[in-house]
């Protein structure tokens, strides 16, 4: 299994739209006013200065994931014609999960992930897209540590190798030991309760059990429920 971070430009985004086959000049006009003049004042100190982003979408915006989904929406392509990993049965197969700008491949077969991973490279030169090599990892499922595994490469380069695959707020270990990934999740949950008992003993608040019992279900319960909204 491999992640690949993507990273696109925002006239080529706008460009795309421009050039559907549907009535989209109003679509056209609104994205592109979004973008108009776009001008942000960066501050370090006393030093200053305007910058004008021109790659990506703008971070934080409710309709920047649904326009980077569209201007990729035929990604598929890189897995046509190849064997994914084995998912609930044997006749279903998987190739790539798409989440936001991040791009997972999943095979069985070496062969079938390097196939995968050449075709990449010319999907993003043909979108102009950025492949982030160094935040791409592989995850080599069920392998013994210590074994001898293949090595993936990318772009001419040699993708590192990681324990753990981070998936819609779950942690899934190589060995896919659920103990594993509960024992991950729960980090966050008892740092949480950590900081709640800090607080309430700095702020007085002991002997007010209803006040510990409404910060716990504000801050320890989401923090170790985090993903279950996905995946339930």
């Amino acid at each position: 299994m491999l992640a690949l971070p993507l990273r696109a430009d925002v006239e080529l985004i706008l460009f795309k739209y421009e050039t559907t086959p549907v009535d989209s000049a109003g679509l056209l006009s609104a994205l592109q006013s979004l973008y108009a003049g776009d001008q942000y004042l960066l501050q370090d100190g006393h030093k200053a200065a305007r910058v004008k982003p021109t790659v990506g979408v703008k971070q934080g915006c409710p309709l920047s994931p649904l326009l980077f989904s569209l201007y990729i929406n035929d990604i598929g392509t890189i897995a046509e014609g190849v064997q994914g990993a084995v998912a609930g049965s044997e006749d279903v197969r998987v190739t790539h999960m798409l989440h936001a700008d991040d791009l997972t491949l999943l095979a069985n077969a070496p062969d079938a992930m390097q196939t995968m991973l050449k075709r990449p490279v010319v999907y993003a030169r043909s979108k102009q897209l950025t492949i982030n090599t160094a935040k791409s990892e592989v995850v080599h499922f069920n392998s013994k540590r210590g074994a001898q595994v293949p090595t993936f490469m990318l772009t001419g380069a040699a993708l590192k190798c990681s324990d753990w695959f981070k998936y819609l707020g779950m942690t899934y270990h190589r060995t896919l030991n659920m103990t594993a990934s509960s024992e991950h999740a729960a980090i966050p949950m008892l740092a949480a309760a950590h900081r709640i008992r800090g607080f309430v003993r700095d702020t007085a608040l002991c002997d007010r059990p209803f006040a510990s019992l409404w910060l716990a279900k504000a801050y320890v319960v989401p923090a170790g429920m985090y993903g279950c909204q996905v995946w339930g």
